[in-house]
């Protein structure tokens, strides 16, 4: 197949120049101002219940105020010390998709939240761009290529554009893994002008082969192609909380 234009931008020193407030917004609305992801003050200054995950992306656990059992994050990969890296695709692939592969450590497992991370840049890279996740269920270890979402997300408009941006999406509805299932997280590569999404990666280590994926089309059928494939030896930044059942 022809090559992919699609490409990879080592962010440390960008990160370091434009700073970065480790700021997560809910798709609920409800937008720290403080921009601490380890505990979520929203405006009204009262601490959010729900934690949150450390700004470097490890699989920390999150409470509930009910005293549920704290959601387990589920990841492609192990911690990553440095995410350092930002994936988006060329102009001519403005809203194809890139999607992880993420599999939990037992069955079964239902997924009520799913987390990705954004990066800005000097030179096109804007966090605050609407774009939609779309989530599909499957035993097989790549997307389908006319995948039927089994929830579809809507990331709206944020103003704030030079800072990282963690996003967390609380589901409608849970999403249940049986055994041998696989939550596939794909995530809209969209632009706006000539601004363009760029989703944080971990290059710190070797990518794992089959589980980041780029969709090569705007709409079905993909055909989808590992990263590993075309080159980008990383990890997405993208994550499902959920419990075990």
């Amino acid at each position: 197949m022809e090559s992919i234009g699609a490409r990879w931008l080592v962010a440390l020193a960008l990160v370091a120049a434009v700073g970065c407030d480790n700021g997560e917004t809910e798709t609920d609305g409800d937008a720290d101002v403080d921009g601490d992801v380890d505990g979520d003050v929203d405006g009204d200054g009262d601490a959010e219940v729900d934690g949150d995950v450390d700004a470097d992306g490890d699989a920390d656990e999150e409470g509930d105020a009910d005293g549920a059992t704290p959601l387990e994050t589920v990841a492609n990969e192990t911690p990553c010390a440095e995410p350092g890296a930002a994936f988006m695709a060329d102009p001519e692939e403005e809203s194809f998709l890139t999607a992880v592969r993420l599999t939990p450590g037992s069955y079964p497992f239902e997924v009520t939240r799913v987390r990705h991370r954004l990066f800005p840049s000097d030179d096109g890279c804007n966090p605050g761009i609407a774009h939609r996740l779309e989530l599909y269920v499957s035993t097989a270890t790549a997307p389908e290529a006319t995948p039927t979402p089994v929830a579809t997300v809507d990331i709206a408009e944020s103003s704030g554009t030079d800072f990282e941006r963690m996003v967390t999406s609380e589901l409608a509805e849970p999403v249940l893994l049986e055994e041998g299932a696989h939550l596939f997280v794909a995530v809209e590569m969209a632009y706006a002008g000539s601004d363009y999404l760029c989703l944080s990666a971990c290059p710190d280590a070797v990518g794992t082969a089959d589980r980041n994926y780029w969709s090569s089309a705007a709409a079905p059928p993909y055909e989808w192609v590992t990263l590993a494939s075309m080159g980008f030896e990383l990890n997405l930044e993208v994550w499902a909380m959920g419990r075990a059942q």
